[in-house]
């Protein structure tokens, strides 16, 4: 009796229609590993690249540990084979979760995944903004393959729309053989050919002849790829080959495990690129300070520069502009900066080619400096913003065969064939600049929320200060209106006191020169009080009679408590000091 594996799908599309992939254990038809299958004689060479020692050893360098475990799980089979899965993976996640940056983690999932398939070359090849690929990273069997794809680059119509659509959902794809025939669908009656059947999920469906043929241009036997989804994107496919004669097919559950570890690194990949983010992030400046907004973000302009991977900029605020870095082509620099005034940008933007990208800007002599920027607006209406200078470079692009050569089938009308040859093909590229990162754009966003909140937050404070010092002026001049004619009242009472007055007639006026001192103090309080904004102390050392004092605030209120009939008595305790401060 022969035990086979079973992958069970179901479609959201068709919920009634279960799909059942039977697999056998152990195929000796098609083997894990082809009896008598050796090395290549002769590795193959379909680039015909002379790489120099460097090269070689940077792709051929296993950079993870051996995985203790892994003999004896592929000695075993069943229920006990699956089991050992668990034991692997965990070894497996160590190592990945011990990566401290990307391209480290990306080394190290190469190793893992090359040990757990032997397959004889495997790859991360990674998407860019406009999908194409390229190889960030391999580890090669050189005994199998002279080849070495690491920094070339495919264009995006090897991969198309649906194919990538294809590689997001279906995270494992395996080839066997590219000389196996196809096996054909088998359906019980015609009718069931009216609905084709949808093998989106099928681990083991066929792929198409012409990607088919693709990797026969390669000269690979078997291949696999793993699907890595990060930020909700195809981010990119670990790539598996081999060569020789025979294909090499992977167990079911290698394969599930090696789904788990696509899983895993899209996670990861996500980890360490938000750990990149948050260190350069933190070298935005947000510690307070007393310059003003200009000031302030200038302070931090070599720390931004480095941050956004600048060559220089422009901070424009309130129609005031500041150079950022060493500006070598100022009229280019101010014509961009004038030109985005009037456009009044409110999100960040980013150009790796200022020419193609913004057709509008006039600017008679060219630009011959300045070929990319990525602009920060700091306010909600555009008016201050921040833009970042790269330098046009000439670039060069290294492609896995010509990507604009296209080939014909012959006998057919425009049906297109894969290229047959991936020979490094150079391309210079000339007028622009390096690619903003998504990191750098969203640093920009955060940039555009601290600075942007500062900004507010100062001018709401110079209104205030402005308000505050007009309300100091309009007190003083007012205090000084009412105090002189307050002062030449005291005065004058003070003279009719010193006169010969009758009991009541002293009285009322001693309460009226009382009053009218009560009233200077009051007005000399408030502008005291006005001062301490600008950080004087309000408490004076004055030495002054505290009975004295407590009399001449309580006496005025003696005729009031008498006329209501009211009990009215200020007592002093013998134990208060005479004089205070």
């Amino acid at each position: 009796m022969q035990k086979l594996w079973c992958a069970m799908h179901i479609n959201e599309q068709n919920p009634d229609l279960i799909i059942c992939e039977f697999e056998l254990e152990d195929d000796r038809i098609n083997p894990l590993v082809p009896v008598g299958e050796a090395t290549p004689e002769l590795p193959e060479d379909t680039l015909q690249s002379n790489p120099t020692p460097e090269e070689l050893a940077e792709s051929t360098h296993n950079s993870s540990r051996p995985l203790r475990v892994l003999r004896s799980a592929r000695k075993r089979k069943g229920e006990a084979a699956a089991m050992e899965v668990f034991n692997i993976l965990s070894q497996v996640q160590e190592q990945l979760a011990g990566a401290p940056n990307l391209e480290q983690f990306l080394k190290v999932l190469v190793g893992v995944v090359k040990e757990l398939t032997g397959f004889h070359r495997v790859m991360v090849y990674q998407f860019d903004q406009a999908w194409n690929g390229k190889v960030v990273t391999e580890l090669v069997d050189p005994r199998a393959t002279r080849d070495l794809y690491k920094g070339l680059n495919f264009p995006a119509s090897d991969i198309p729309k649906q194919a990538r659509d294809l590689y997001k959902v279906n995270k494992v794809r395996l080839l066997y053989d590219r000389d196996l025939e196809t096996a054909r669908l088998v359906c019980r009656t015609v009718e069931d050919l009216e609905t084709p059947v949808d093998l989106t999920y099928a681990y083991l469906r066929a792929m198409s002849p012409i990607h088919i043929k693709y990797l026969a241009n390669m000269s690979v036997r078997s291949s696999m790829s793993i699907s890595i989804n990060a930020f909700d994107e195809l981010w990119g496919l670990i790539a598996c080959h081999t060569y020789g004669s025979k294909g090499m097919r992977v167990s079911f559950p290698i394969r599930k495990m090696c789904r788990l570890i696509g899983d895993s690194a899209s996670r990861n990949i996500e980890r360490l690129s938000y750990a990149s983010r948050l260190q350069a992030r933190k070298l935005i400046n947000t510690v307070p300070t007393e310059h003003n907004p200009s000031g302030y973000i200038i302070a931090s302009s070599d720390d931004l520069l480095s941050l956004f991977d600048a060559d220089y900029g422009l901070l424009s605020i309130r129609d005031e502009a500041k150079i950022m870095g060493k500006l070598e082509q100022t009229q280019e620099a101010l014509a961009m900066l004038e030109y985005f005034r009037l456009r009044k940008i409110t999100s960040v933007l980013t150009s790796s080619d200022i020419r193609a990208d913004f057709p509008d800007l006039r600017y008679a002599p060219g630009f011959s400096v300045i070929a990319g920027l990525l602009l920060v607006p700091l306010t909600i209406e555009g008016n201050d913003f921040i833009v970042f200078f790269r330098k046009g470079q000439l670039r060069e692009v290294k492609w896995a065969g010509n990507p604009y050569e296209k080939f014909v089938k012959e006998g057919t009308e425009g049906y297109l064939e894969p290229r047959k040859s991936f020979r490094t093909w150079s391309e210079t590229v000339v007028g622009k600049c390096r690619e903003w990162t998504e990191e750098q754009i969203e640093t920009g966003a955060v940039l555009c929320l601290v600075y942007g909140k500062f900004i507010e937050v100062w001018r709401q404070k110079e209104a205030a200060l402005q308000n505050s010092q007009l309300t100091r002026l309009l007190l003083a001049n007012s205090a000084h209106e009412v105090r002189t004619p307050l002062n030449a009242i005291i005065n004058y009472l003070e003279i009719a006191l010193e006169g010969s007055l009758d009991n009541e007639t002293r009285e009322n006026l001693s309460k009226s020169h009382s009053a009218s001192k009560s009233l200077i103090y009051v007005i000399n309080d408030l502008l005291d009080l006005t001062k301490t904004e600008q950080g004087q102390n309000l408490i004076k050392d004055d030495v002054f009679n505290l009975s004295d004092t407590v009399r001449e605030a309580t006496d005025m209120f003696k005729g009031d408590a008498k006329r209501k009939q009211i009990g009215y008595e200020v007592i002093e305790n013998p134990g208060v000091p005479k004089l205070v401060i």
